[in-house]
């Protein structure tokens, strides 16, 4: 046994041989070699059995040693393939899936019925990623056969997107509210930051969603929204405006009249409208009329008349006319907590009343008059109209343009401060109103001796104005001064602008109260990339982390 031990060690050192070796095998041949009679002595190792036995030995040593280099050899392959596969960069950016190739196979697995598999496979797409656009795809379509191409692509493009955490609404909500104000600013000029934020709050409430509680305590979106949002949507950018009295002083511009003009002919040229088809709205404050001279005796020190009981009270009347002539019934605003039916005494048949705290004009008011407008003026898509109104915030809000759209109503605004020029309301219509109620409120008072002049005695006053006022010649003509009907965009001239900055540049300080904020607008700007300009340095930045959104 000693001896097969030492030869096996020999053997080895000579070779100089250097490998792992199966030592259990050798051991197993030294205990054979110890069965073998005659090996067990070291003095018999020249007889023929050890002979024999030390043949076997030098075999099996050199099958060991042969296997332990196929061991080790595979040892050091799999070492080096472990460690090229944790030392490599992993790549961070996904494999960008082609949406083309998504949208069909999503198509031939909802409509032909095609396998998944093999539908993947065939598309060059990931399983998984097929498996769970088609889920999304289920979950918001029914019939996928009715859904038009360009719209499926635009919604599994969303779906690929990234939502943020603190995101108030989906991607999709938020596709609808860039809508919204893709109108609004066709329509309006732009929006102010603060009308931003009331616009993202009034859609909250709409779509129900999740939203934090600061929002009911200031009745609009956070800050931290807004500058989120703003990051999210390149498109649209924030102009730092000019001074109050440049403004006005370049309001009634060419600028801003073109404006008006291309925009109400690209309506004209889409629908033709006809005169009959062309609205203009505008709102009017009444109060019992100032005391009037009255001829008395000469040297008479004190002369006396009876004074309205509620003078200082306002009253609003929107009035509406189109270009055909016609006008629909007023409606009313009184400032009052309830409405009273005394209010409507002796009106014209149609006249619609509400009462709110103030008795002006906000969102929810025009949302009533935008009933009533459609009552009586029956617009559809086989007959859709044109309302031409000022750009007051009142008439900005969720609910006033869905209705709008969904009666095919097409929205104009005046640009800022021209409507005193452009408005027919107000440049044939409202100097004939304004004296013919100062003579019936003289009438009613010589008609009433003592009897205070109240508040339900304005609606039926201003009625019997109407019936005197409204004719088709003084509607028609405010129509044809300001170029809308019949339409011609060149009614003014370069003198009509000369004049009229000279005239704003003595109006200053009329906008007082206006902070610089409201008076900031969002456009949809030229470059999509733009970045935003944020004028105050006191604002905070998107990256400053904030609970409040």
């Amino acid at each position: 046994m000693h001896i097969c031990v030492g030869f096996s060690i020999n053997y080895m050192n000579q070779h100089r041989i250097r490998a792992f070796v199966d030592h259990r095998k050798i051991f197993m041949l030294t205990f054979k070699m110890a069965a073998i009679p005659g090996c067990g002595h070291p003095f018999v190792s020249g007889c023929g059995h050890s002979l024999f036995s030390l043949e076997t030995l030098v075999f099996e040593l050199e099958s060991a040693i042969y296997r332990g280099f196929c061991y080790l050899f595979g040892f050091l392959i799999h070492f080096y393939g472990f460690f090229a596969m944790s030392t490599a960069k992993k790549s961070t950016e996904p494999k960008a899936i082609d949406i083309n190739a998504l949208v069909k196979a999503i198509k031939d697995c909802l409509i032909d019925k095609k396998q998944i598999k093999t539908t993947a496979r065939s598309h060059d797409l990931p399983r998984s990623s097929l498996q769970r656009y088609l889920k999304k795809v289920e979950e918001n379509y029914e019939d996928l056969s009715a859904v038009a191409d360009d719209e499926l692509t635009e919604f599994v493009r969303d779906c690929g997107q990234r939502t943020p955490s603190n995101m108030v609404f989906t991607i999709a909500q938020e596709k609808e509210l860039v809508d919204y104000i893709f109108k609004c600013v066709k329509h309006y000029y732009g929006l102010s930051i603060t009308e931003l934020r009331e616009l993202a709050y009034q859609l909250a409430k709409k779509l129900a969603v999740d939203y934090p509680a600061n929002w009911d305590e200031e009745m609009m979106a956070g800050r931290h929204w807004y500058y989120n949002f703003m990051r999210r949507h390149r498109q649209l950018v924030l102009r730092t405006p000019e001074q109050t009295s440049l403004n006005r002083a370049k309001a009634f511009s060419k600028t801003n009249v073109d404006k008006f003009f291309a925009n109400f002919d690209v309506l004209l040229t889409e629908y033709k409208f006809n005169g009959h088809q062309i609205y203009n709205m505008d709102e009017r404050w009444t109060v019992p009329s100032k005391i009037g001279k009255v001829i008395a005796l000469k040297g008479m020190r004190r002369v006396g008349q009876m004074e309205g009981a509620e003078r200082g009270t306002m009253v609003t009347m929107a009035l509406t006319v189109n270009a055909g002539g016609n006008s629909i019934p007023p409606f009313f605003l009184f400032p009052r907590k309830n409405m009273q039916t005394s209010f409507l005494d002796n009106v014209s048949s149609g006249t619609a009343g509400f009462a709110n705290d103030s008795g002006w004009m906000c969102q929810p008011e025009f949302v009533r008059y935008m009933r009533h407008f459609i009552t009586f003026v029956q617009p559809s898509q086989a007959s859709p109209v044109v309302l031409l109104l000022d750009n007051h915030a009142s008439h900005l809000s969720v609910d006033a343009i869905d209705m709008a759209v969904e009666n095919s109503i097409h929205i104009i605004s005046f640009p800022p401060h021209c409507s005193h020029r452009l408005q027919p309301l107000d440049v044939s219509v409202f100097g004939p109103i304004k004296s013919y109620y100062k003579s019936q409120c003289s009438a009613w008072q010589k008609n009433n001796a003592n009897t205070p002049l109240e508040i339900r005695h304005i609606a039926g006053l201003v009625c019997k104005t109407l019936d005197l006022a409204l004719t088709p010649k003084i509607i028609k003509s405010g129509f044809s001064a300001t170029g809308i009907f019949p339409y011609n965009p060149d009614v003014f001239t370069d003198a009509d602008f000369v004049q009229a900055v000279e005239q704003n540049k003595e109006e200053v300080a009329l906008d007082v109260g206006i902070g610089e904020e409201d008076q900031r607008r969002i456009v949809v700007g030229p470059d999509v990339g733009r970045e935003e300009v944020v004028t105050s340095s006191s604002e905070p930045t998107t990256s400053r982390s904030s609970s409040r959104i």
